[in-house]
């Protein structure tokens, strides 16, 4: 109830109403489940048995073990540098303050800052320079968003270290405006499937914005036109990213946009929300995505699918009735401290398996085309839980690089991601604390150095 206050004060009309249908499926899905006069304590003691229990699945690295998204196959080594060298431009896209904070070049973005103090668009343009090794005429564009909701900040420039080549690098969210697109969680149709409403909308603001700037770039002749361009993002600006770079190769082939006739499109996201659900007959026309997640990073299981079924977990934990003894052993990981204590665990499997209280979508893969085919694309009414309608469930758009340590902390492994098994997981039950911080923008920028430096 909190939320839908908050949003109804920050948002209104349509936005308003969009946001509100999220936070409508949460109190359904809670009262559904018998939670909503539950105490938070009990709610917060069913999410440590939760957490036990998948912790038990998803820790064991083995073709058993259900929740592991990796596949086994290797990335090539030229995708992990591509990844971090872009990984860059994705974070500079927070501006100054983030970089002074979080980034090993701190002090001198902080200086930086000092310098422009009352002007922050100045200070952000000699942090995004700086941190990507940007002369003065590289940086072609800036746009501070900021303006409202659905409009994010973001940049234009030649990357001086290849060739005829210009990245355009959009921020994810870093305030309430951007926060609440996250929010807008409706399902709408495009022209390739489906895509989170509140992304669909930022790029709508993102294109028009974009489209002088590029237009004037790649108009140019002879040697100065650019011949590829990446799209690059973290967090809502991978989302974002990834619906512009279909946008502008959807243009570019219908000739919509005859500028970029002949450029080479690519997209390069870190911790990217899932964003969409592509048609099978539309797979072969996107341009080429390259996304990276990793460890416990908590955002590419972002959706309210996911979160629906979190909720049905913790009310079929609730619905077993056990003593608060027995679920703070079960949650500790330790054994049972007395024979009513093992007789209850032994009459209760769900505490024991996760997979019987998570419930992962069935047929994930077909369900979004089929309902694309049969309703134009609206929401899908895909199988998240039993008995009733929920969202269709997103995914990440091409190809997806599972990042996580290795021996102690000391390296960093790789492999490609199953994207079902990725965006279907839970979010914050593994690591709580470190998921948050396994978002942030620098440690992939920190991660996808060293992988791509073991290679």
């Amino acid at each position: 109830w909190g939320l839908r206050r908050l949003t109804a004060k920050l948002l209104t009309g349509h936005k308003a109403r969009r946001a509100s249908r999220g936070l409508d499926a949460l109190l359904v899905e809670l009262r559904r489940q018998g939670l909503t006069g539950v105490s938070d304590g009990a709610v917060f003691l069913d999410l440590m048995v939760l957490r036990r229990a998948y912790i038990e699945v998803a820790g064991r690295r083995s073709e058993q073990a259900g929740w592991w998204p990796g596949t086994g196959e290797r990335p090539t080594g030229g995708e992990l540098k591509e990844l971090a060298h872009y990984a860059r431009f994705a974070t500079a896209a927070y501006g100054a303050v983030f970089l002074a904070a979080f980034t090993p070049r701190g002090s001198g973005s902080l200086r930086g800052l000092f310098q422009h103090i009352g002007k922050p668009r100045n200070a952000d343009l000699h942090a995004i320079r700086r941190h990507c090794g940007l002369s003065e005429g590289d940086l072609e564009h800036f746009e501070e968003g900021g303006g409202g909701t659905f409009q994010p900040s973001w940049f234009l420039a030649r990357d001086p270290s290849r060739e005829s080549c210009v990245v355009l690098a959009v921020r994810g969210t870093a305030n309430m405006d951007e926060a609440l697109a996250d929010c807008v969680c409706e399902a709408a149709a495009f022209e390739e499937g489906i895509a989170h409403r509140g992304f669909l909308e930022c790029v709508e603001v993102l294109q028009r914005q974009a489209e002088g700037p590029l237009r004037r770039l790649f108009e140019a002749e002879g040697s100065s036109r650019p011949r590829r361009l990446i799209i690059c993002g973290h967090s809502l600006g991978a989302a974002c990213a990834v619906l512009l770079s279909i946008a502008l190769g959807r243009e570019a082939r219908s000739g919509k946009a005859p500028y970029l006739e002949g450029v080479e499109i690519k997209c390069f996201t870190y911790g990217c929300p899932p964003t969409a659900a592509i048609r099978p007959d539309k797979v072969d026309g996107l341009p080429e995505v390259l996304n990276a997640a990793f460890r416990f990073d908590w955002v590419p299981r972002a959706q309210l699918g996911n979160v629906l079924r979190l909720i049905e977990a913790i009310g079929k934990v609730e619905a077993l009735g056990l003593p608060v003894r027995t679920k703070l052993a079960f949650a500790a990981g330790s054994s049972a401290n007395s024979d009513a204590d093992a007789a209850a665990i032994a009459a209760a499997p769900p505490l024991l398996r996760f997979e019987d209280v998570y419930t992962a979508p069935a047929s994930v893969a077909s369900a979004p085309a089929d309902a694309a085919a049969s309703n134009g694309g609206g929401l899908a009414a895909a199988a998240v839980g039993t008995g009733r309608r929920s969202v269709a469930p997103l995914r990440p758009v091409g190809r997806c690089i599972f990042l996580y340590d290795t021996c102690a902390g000391q390296h960093v492994g790789a492999e490609v991601a199953n994207p079902c098994v990725l965006s279907d997981g839970p979010p914050l039950l593994e690591d709580a604390l470190r998921s948050v911080f396994d978002h942030l923008p620098s440690q992939y920028e920190d991660v996808l150095k060293r992988a791509a430096q073991a290679q």
